[in-house]
């Protein structure tokens, strides 16, 4: 079901897609898509997602893969990137943090963050705000 949990994954996958500058994930249908995360994070049980059970494709006999996040670590980035990787690629959408719990708490955004956002997102929306202002000036009144 989607909600705010949903999110966190996809901006989990966004951000490994940012820093490896490819797809995390990238299967050629459902199934492979889950064996792909079952490979990175290990294969989910009850134990760790008591509703697992009630998804579409979820199936007792999938390949097992350990939870010990050893491929994680395999992954070319920081530590604090790949905490807050494992962070939101966390499988119980429940036990997910949210995005004001990462903005204002996680390692990442505490240590490694030379940059402020606040000029460059000004200017990201300054600029956006010129540019519709000039496209409403070419239509017709």
């Amino acid at each position: 079901t989607y909600g705010m949990p949903l999110d966190i994954w996809g901006v989990g996958c966004v951000f490994a897609e940012m820093c490896l500058h490819r797809p995390l994930f990238r299967g050629e249908c459902e199934i492979d898509q889950l064996i792909l995360i079952f490979r990175l994070l290990g294969t989910p049980s009850v134990v760790e997602w008591p509703d697992i059970a009630n998804c579409l494709y979820y199936q007792t006999n999938f390949p097992h893969f350990p939870l010990n996040g050893v491929e994680l670590s395999h992954l070319p980035m920081s530590n604090s990137c790949r905490q807050l990787l494992a962070d939101t690629l966390v499988y119980n959408p429940q036990c997910r943090p949210t995005a004001k719990y990462l903005l204002e708490n996680h390692r990442y955004f505490i240590e490694e963050s030379a940059v402020s956002w606040e000029k460059p997102l000004r200017s990201i929306i300054d600029r956006a705000v010129r540019l519709q202002i000039d496209n409403m000036k070419h239509l017709p009144m």
